[in-house]
Order: C-alpha cells, then sequence, then structure tokens
C-alpha cells in the first residue's frame, strides 16, 4: 500500500497537477481582456481560448488514468479523478467534468 501512495503521488500526480499549474500560468498570460464587453471573473471560464492547450489536458487525462489502473489501492486515487475533472472543464466538455466530479 506505501509503494502505492508513494508511486502515484510522486510520480503521476505531482507531474501532472505542475503541468495544470503550468497551463493554466500559460494561458492567463495570453489572455486579453475585451473592455467593450463584461469582463468575465475567471479568465479560463471561456474553454475557447483553451483550444490550444487541449494535447496538454489530454496529456494530464491519460497519466491519471493510467495512475488509477495501476494504483487502484493508493488514496490519490480522488486526486487524480479531480485533475481528470479539471482538465475535462478546462477543454468544454462540462459532461463528462460533472461525471468526473
Amino acid at each position: 500500500m506505501a509503494y502505492h501512495d508513494l508511486t502515484s503521488h510522486y510520480n503521476a500526480y505531482f507531474n501532472t497537477s505542475e503541468k495544470l499549474k503550468n497551463t493554466l500560468k500559460v494561458a492567463e498570460t495570453a489572455h486579453k481582456d475585451k473592455f467593450d464587453s463584461v469582463l468575465p471573473v475567471y479568465f479560463y471560464t471561456n474553454s475557447k481560448e483553451f483550444a490550444a492547450y487541449t494535447s496538454d489536458l489530454d496529456d494530464i487525462k491519460k497519466r491519471c488514468e493510467l495512475a488509477i489502473q495501476f494504483h487502484p489501492v493508493s488514496n490519490w486515487s480522488d486526486d487524480h479523478m479531480l485533475l481528470i475533472g479539471k482538465a475535462a472543464f478546462l477543454k468544454g466538455d462540462y459532461d463528462k467534468a460533472s461525471g468526473t466530479f
């Protein structure tokens, strides 16, 4: 059990959460506000802005699913599911995101 927790956390969860943080940071710097319309509170509400990052979001989803398959008894499986839901939300697949959450 300790092996699965350690491997799932420091190999899969850490790397995918860092990749998600970097993707959000890059998307935030690329975001431009349009002052002729209502400004959004959060920059990530428009899924069209994340169209350039779909490969990163798909990679996050794939790695988290593999970690859940390889380490099913890990205590980090629920955290992997949250990352899968966040990636689906940012891609604009709201049905899959709500099912995952």
